[in-house]
């Protein structure tokens, strides 16, 4: 919205914002949410790493959680780029750039979509810490599947998480923000609880293609009158500069 504003010069009151629709599948909705121990937890990232992504957060991200909950996994799904610093593989450099704590880093590599709900099975928080978003179904899986999620401001993703009400969100330029706020999840199974439940609600609530088929045929149904309003406008110009002559 806010590039429509400033390149199209389009003002915000005339923008109407109605995302994709998306059903969940049942493999998603029946994963339990049920909170794990905080001595054992796995913090699953999903999507390809890449820069975009916010991959390299992790090296800041990864020590300062591991260190307070040494017990804790990083589960990385999805293809591996190359890192943006230097001709090397992102799931190499970050081993090597995270130091004592590389044995807490799992890499799957890239997996079928329908391999995704098992994944998403096995964590119990997920972490999307994009610098550039989109409106990425990664997340409105782990929602979908019942995941807590710490997510970057950047994109969609603010929109899916209603402005933090079922998730945390944090800019991704700060990764000891999002570490802490991963941290903050590590330490209350409750709050990973209430937010996984959240999140669930909030994907069938709001995504649904009732609702948002409903959203749109208002929104073309506005379209339509104002164009017909402005036709009328101008036949009655049209008629009173006849009416002149």
């Amino acid at each position: 919205m806010r590039w429509a504003k400033a390149e199209w010069h389009v003002p915000e009151a005339r923008i109407v914002h109605s995302p994709h629709p998306y059903v969940p599948s049942d493999d998603f909705l029946k994963i339990s949410t049920d909170a794990g121990q905080s001595d054992r937890l796995t913090i699953g990232y999903f999507g390809r790493l890449d820069r975009r992504k916010g991959i390299e957060s992790f090296t800041t991200i990864v020590p300062y959680v591991c260190s307070r909950f040494p017990g804790t996994v990083f589960r990385f799904v999805g293809a591996v780029g190359e890192s943006s610093a230097c001709p090397e593989k992102y799931d190499s450099w970050l081993r090597r750039r995270v130091g004592r704590f590389r044995t807490q880093l799992d890499f799957t590599g890239k997996v079928p979509l329908s391999e995704i709900p098992k994944y998403l099975a096995e964590v119990d928080i997920c972490v999307f810490p994009s610098l550039w978003e989109n409106f990425p179904n990664v997340c409105l899986e782990a929602m979908s599947a019942g995941r807590p999620i710490v997510a970057s401001r950047e994109g969609g993703m603010r929109d899916m998480l209603n402005e933090g009400e079922c998730g945390k969100l944090a800019d991704p330029w700060r990764p000891q923000k999002i570490a802490k706020q991963i941290t903050d999840l590590c330490a209350s199974a409750d709050m990973r609880r209430k937010l996984g439940d959240a999140a669930r609600s909030r994907v069938l609530s709001r995504y649904g293609s009732d609702t948002i088929g409903r959203e749109f045929e208002d929104v073309f149904q506005r379209a339509i009158q104002i164009s017909e309003r402005r036709a009328a406008k101008q036949a009655d110009l049209a008629d009173s500069s006849k009416a002149a002559t």
